[in-house]
């Protein structure tokens, strides 16, 4: 079993870790396929908002983007979108760390043998 001193320990180092890469996420640049995927998810949007009239979501003759699996970019944007924000960058970098970050807690969790104990705050 684990001490409670090691659980304290593993939620600073999380906390400390989020800190970090939050930085790291808004600190970073543009990436040139982020306007692919961006603009493709707007596409989606747009077919899902028309009930299916607007089709240009599904015309990608070249990057072929109506088959990738970009679920993430969707949700990223339909929340954007209704929660009309404005730097649509910053708020994908800030919602991929935070994704990134929960993974690798979750993941650190369940590696730790800590399953079947709550961590009791």
């Amino acid at each position: 079993m684990f001490s409670k001193r090691l659980q304290y320990i593993f939620c600073i180092v999380a906390g400390l870790l989020l800190l970090l890469m939050l930085k790291g996420g808004v600190d970073a640049g543009i990436s040139g396929d982020e306007y692919l995927h961006y603009n493709q998810s707007v596409y989606v949007y747009d077919y899902f908002a028309s009930l299916g009239k607007d089709t240009s979501a599904l015309d990608t003759p070249v990057t072929h983007l109506k088959y990738y699996g970009q679920s993430f970019d969707n949700l990223t944007t339909i929340v954007a979108r209704w929660l009309n924000i404005g730097d649509l960058f910053l708020f994908r970098h800030l919602s991929v760390t935070f994704a990134g970050w929960l993974t690798v807690v979750v993941t650190s969790y369940s590696l730790s043998g800590w399953q079947d104990m709550a961590l009791g705050f």
